[in-house]
């Protein structure tokens, strides 16, 4: 059972969060896979400004671990991080763009693939990108004894506002014309402008964001 311990690993996943307009967030909810690459995710799920989302902590070829201890980073100016949720005995403790957890679990942890150990909530406080990295590591064996992981995977989060495509934050003319050249194929299917959920990026959703633009519609 050693090879439990050879590439025993902490992943924090890759979020991206896209503000909606008129105090709406949208949450990437389709991103289960371990992406740590920044790559562009569509988004799907709506939570509101001050509403909370969470992102997963999870472990993979680990047997028996009785506890673990984390320090994470993150900047504060893009999120808040509000609680850390396990179902395992968990404390921790939040400062400013750092938390702190202890971990233990009387049954001990076994896996061969990425389970979750806990879950990040958090608040987006303002449109940014941080990465939540992980500064100290460290498990706790059947025997009591710590170790360290053999990898740490660091996670991130983006806050974007939803529609805005030059990225200068805010929906204007120019993101009206990337829908529009997206739509007639002169620039490729980009599943971010999707915003009836049809599956494609269709002459709807070009009219709901120049609609948008103009106020006939307050959200996307």
């Amino acid at each position: 059972m050693l090879e439990y311990y050879l590439k025993n690993t902490i992943y924090i996943l890759t979020k991206n969060v896209c503000v909606a307009g008129k105090g709406a967030v949208i949450v990437d909810s389709k991103n289960v896979s371990l992406i740590w690459d920044n790559k562009t995710i569509p988004c799907r799920s709506v939570i509101l400004w001050n509403g909370t989302y969470s992102i997963p902590i999870k472990v993979e070829n680990v047997r028996n671990v009785t506890g673990l201890h984390l320090n994470l980073t993150f900047d504060p100016n893009v999120i808040e991080v509000v609680s850390i949720k396990s179902n395992s005995n968990v404390y921790y403790v939040i400062k400013n763009g750092s938390v702190g957890i202890v971990l233990t679990n009387t049954s001990g942890i076994t896996a061969k693939k990425p389970v979750d150990v806990a879950n990040i909530a958090f608040k987006p406080s303002n449109m940014g990108f941080t990465y939540v990295n992980v500064t100290y590591a460290e498990f706790s064996d059947e025997n009591f004894n710590p170790f360290k992981p053999s990898l740490i995977v660091n996670g991130s989060i983006k806050v974007t506002m939803k529609g805005d495509f030059n990225g200068n934050g805010r929906i204007d003319i120019g993101d009206v014309a990337y829908v529009a050249y997206v739509v007639v194929d002169k620039l490729p299917e980009d599943p971010r402008a999707d915003f009836n959920n049809n599956g494609r990026v269709d002459i709807g959703d070009l009219a709901k964001i120049a609609y948008y633009l103009i106020g006939k519609i307050d959200k996307l």
